[in-house]
Formats: structure tokens, sequence, C-alpha cells
């Protein structure tokens, strides 16, 4: 079902926007995402930031902003299910995140850290272990200084030595306090 509505979404999607390999603004903004949020110690997404990915989708039509879009779409989901305090439909998440992870390859030819960890969220959340330790693994060999994936990989596999390369060096990351990493 949810697999059925988004693949008729990227359709639609797609229909509106240019896809240009050579266009990096998209994948930027990601990354930017990424590293405002998720990477840093603040949680804060600039202003900035936002404006560009509002401008990006509405006004400017920049090419391959049917990623931002989906981007969009998978953060909508997650944001409305913390507040009415719900648990997300694992299925969409798994389904959004797959199909972003795939135009976002298809375009660029790799996958930015932002995905491996929406990814094992999502693969998580859907009781799929196997699956999401295989994509954490991959997600922490190719993006070894990523924190949230190094928290993940922490909590699943317990390594001592990045319990201590956490605490030591990122104490006062937003998820080593929100996970009581000591």
């Amino acid at each position: 079902m949810h697999k059925e509505f988004l693949d008729k979404t990227i359709v639609e999607l797609k229909k509106d926007s240019k896809i240009d390999s050579k266009d990096f603004r998209a994948y930027d903004l990601l990354e930017s995402f990424y590293n405002e949020v998720l990477q840093s110690d603040n949680v804060e997404l600039t202003e900035e930031t936002s404006k560009k990915i509002e401008a990006y989708i509405v006004k400017d039509k920049i090419p391959n902003n049917h990623l931002l879009v989906l981007f969009l779409m998978y953060q909508e989901h997650i944001t409305q299910a913390l507040q009415n305090n719900e648990r997300t439909n694992s299925e969409y998440q798994v389904a959004c995140v797959n199909l972003l992870e795939n135009e976002i390859n298809a375009i660029y030819s790799k996958i930015p850290a932002l995905i491996y960890i929406y990814k094992f969220e999502a693969l998580s959340a859907n009781d799929n272990e196997a699956e999401s330790k295989r994509v954490l693994f991959e997600g922490v060999k190719k993006y070894p200084n990523s924190i949230p994936l190094k928290v993940y990989f922490y909590l699943s596999s317990g390594d001592i030595s990045l319990k201590k390369d956490l605490i030591e060096n990122h104490k006062n990351h937003w998820m080593i306090k929100q996970f009581e990493i000591k």
C-alpha cells in the first residue's frame, strides 16, 4: 500500500523535477540538514537552510528537487508521530527511505550519512533487526565520523571503546544526552 502510494508520488514529482546528476544543490541541502540537525550538538536547522529548502521546492524548482520533497515527506511523518505521541508507521518509513535512497543513488551514485541513519531507524522500527544491523554496519564503515551512526552502533553492540570515544569526544551531542551514555 505505502510502496504503491510512494511509487505514484515519485512519478508525479519527477514530472515536475529536472534530473541533473551534475547539480548538487539538493544533495548539499540534505548534507546541511544532516550537519546542522543530526551531527551537531545543537539540533537546530539554520534559518538559511530552512529557507533554501522551502525556496528550492516551491519557487526555484532546482534540479532534483523531488529528493527534497521525498525527504520532507519522511520528516513530516516522523514529526507528526512525535507531536501526536504516536508510533510511526514503520512500513511507510521503510518504503519512503528506500525510495529516497534509490533516487539519490540513481542521480549521484552515492548515499549520504543521513540515509543510513534514517534507514537504520526505519528498519529498526519495522523489527527488521538483521537488515538494520547490516545498514548500520555499512553506514559506520562509510561514515566513521558520524556521531548518530556511532551512537546507534554502540547501542547495538555495547562496544566499550566506542562508548569511551563518544563520551570523551562528543559528550555534548544531543544523542549522547538523549540515550544517557555515561
